[in-house]
């Protein structure tokens, strides 16, 4: 079932007839759908690199990986792009709960309330 969702298609648009998903990358399903999308459009091309074993070296950068895929003509320079979009979406997606340092920090202590 989960892999249904996981694709466009019709077993997928009749399984989410009546939800609400959202257009809109702020908003939370909005991310997801356009996580989805990024990652669906990024898919084939982390396939061919794992099938060629290009695998990013544990201390590289995400962007020196990248840079030096397309340098050495691994893949294209909208390729990259690509996986960049992909990454970052599905960065967004992950970091919901994220919250700047002091953010939750209160400006005034709540009593003790064994006091």
């Amino acid at each position: 079932m989960a892999s249904l969702l996981l694709k466009p298609g019709e077993a997928r648009d009749r399984l989410t007839r009546g939800l609400f998903i959202s257009e809109d990358a702020n908003d939370i399903t909005g991310k997801l759908e356009h996580a989805l999308q990024k990652v669906l459009l990024a898919d084939p091309i982390e396939k061919r690199l794992r099938a060629g074993q290009y695998s990013q070296a544990d201390l590289e950068s995400f962007e020196d990986w990248l840079e030096g895929l397309v340098s050495g003509h691994v893949i294209s320079a909208q390729e990259a792009e690509l996986l960049r979009q992909s990454k970052a979406a599905t960065q967004a997606v992950i970091m919901v709960d994220e919250f700047k340092a002091g953010e939750l920090e209160s400006t005034t202590m709540a009593p003790d309330p064994l006091s």
